[in-house]
């Protein structure tokens, strides 16, 4: 293997083909809008506004997680930000705002002029290489029958204190479960009853970890360990050698454990009152 720097990240020569092992935060962006896109394009009645490198996704749902908008810099941003915020505004919606790092220091103090208020930070983390082993004692399937999307739902719902009935339409729609669609939704099980979920998109070399949920009588057994990893060693065998992922304090010891890295901390926001 020989490895350098490719101006976008890490790259390496595997088996005769250059990769991106680690790409920069600005590629992990580009790919997480484009697979948001996909799959809202999924869904019913959303708005969905993709204008230079800020997408803006508008489910209509109750809480600030079903309307989204991720943000990095570019020539137009003050402006296209501050339509956003204007556009979901004049929905009556919550909304949050994901703002990269390079796009938060291009703007700087304008982020408050632009009524936007500071509600914490999260990181952008990814991962490449080999996939270690699951915890023994379960098995990982990828989840397509109506009644285990209803399932996923449920733990989805449960997991983040979410409307279970918008998250059955958007994050854990039937409509995503279909075997060609481009969204999986995994399962850990273990003797017959379902553990933890996991929510998987993009199926090219660059996979993203969305929804990962455990029921909190079932945590701290592994279950989220093995569907994390047994969702990632499905996507290596259709081609994936990059994971990207945007923790959650709860999940990031997770991930950190099995290898994750941490590309950049940024910060979030929602509309000020």
């Amino acid at each position: 293997m020989v490895a350098g720097n490719n101006g976008q990240g890490y790259s390496a020569v595997v088996d005769g083909r250059l990769v991106d092992a680690a790409p920069s935060a600005t590629a992990l962006w580009s790919t997480a809008r484009a697979h948001l896109v996909t799959l809202f394009a999924a869904l019913d009645d959303v708005e969905v506004v993709l204008r230079e490198k800020t997408l803006l996704g508008l489910t209509g749902g109750p809480t600030a997680d079903f309307n989204m908008c991720l943000v990095d810099d570019s020539p137009n941003l003050a402006g296209i930000l501050a339509d956003s915020v204007a556009r979901l505004r004049s929905r009556g919606l919550p909304g949050l705002f994901m703002i990269s790092s390079k796009a938060s220091r291009s703007l700087g103090a304008r982020i408050g002029e632009l009524g936007l208020s500071a509600v914490g930070e999260a990181p952008l983390m990814v991962f490449s290489g080999h996939v270690p082993e699951p915890p023994p004692g379960y098995d990982v399937v990828r989840v397509t029958e109506e009644s285990g999307v209803h399932e996923v739902a449920d733990m989805v719902a449960t997991a983040f204190e979410l409307d279970r009935d918008w998250v059955g339409r958007t994050f854990a729609s039937h409509r995503l479960g279909k075997t060609d669609s481009s969204v999986a939704f995994y399962m850990a099980t273990a003797a017959n009853r379902s553990m933890s979920t996991v929510t998987v998109s993009g199926t090219g070399e660059i996979v993203g970890i969305w929804s990962m949920a455990t029921p909190p009588d079932l945590q701290r057994r592994g279950a989220g360990k093995a569907a994390l990893l047994g969702a990632m060693a499905r996507s290596v065998e259709k081609g994936a050698h990059t994971f990207y992922l945007i923790a959650t304090p709860a999940g990031k010891p997770l991930y950190d454990s099995v290898g994750f890295r941490t590309v950049e901390t940024f910060p979030m926001y929602v509309p000020s009152t």
